[in-house]
């Protein structure tokens, strides 16, 4: 049945990677946030605004960074936002895996180098939404803890 469901699965996404490649083709331009360096890659990072926590979004399936334009422009306002391209889209890394656990590990190295100490609120759209979920559920226990 595992199976079954992968290949379900497997159909339904391969549209929208298939277009990502072509997309990520085109994009010539140099990125509009700043490239991050980690032990797990490098990712496309738009950081914005200052406050007292700090706002990680992460995209849809096919999704990256510039899809946070207007929410990231409103919230920055008040808060401190970081918005990235997970690894094989915008300007990020070539993919090498793609599940939730490796993702969360991607968010967590950047958030290292980037030195965020600050209270976290995360936000994800559609598949970001998944890792987010991940992400505050790997890190739920612990001191320290800056989730909110």
């Amino acid at each position: 049945m595992d199976n079954w469901i992968r290949a379900a699965i497997t159909s339904l996404l391969f549209p929208a990677s298939t277009a990502n490649a072509l997309l990520r083709r085109k994009e010539k331009q140099p990125p509009p946030g700043k490239l991050v360096h980690t032990e797990r890659g490098t990712f496309h990072v738009i950081e914005k605004g200052n406050g007292p926590v700090t706002v990680l979004m992460d995209a849809g399936l096919s999704g990256q960074s510039l899809h946070w334009h207007r929410v990231q422009e409103i919230l920055s306002a008040c808060t401190h936002t970081i918005s990235f391209d997970r690894r094989g889209y915008g300007w990020s890394s070539e993919r090498k895996y793609g599940d939730g656990l490796n993702t969360v590990k991607d968010m967590e190295a950047i958030l290292t180098v980037l030195g965020i100490t600050s209270p976290l609120v995360l936000t994800g759209h559609s598949y970001g939404g998944l890792n987010v979920r991940l992400f505050a559920s790997e890190n739920r226990e612990g001191e320290g803890n800056r989730l909110r």
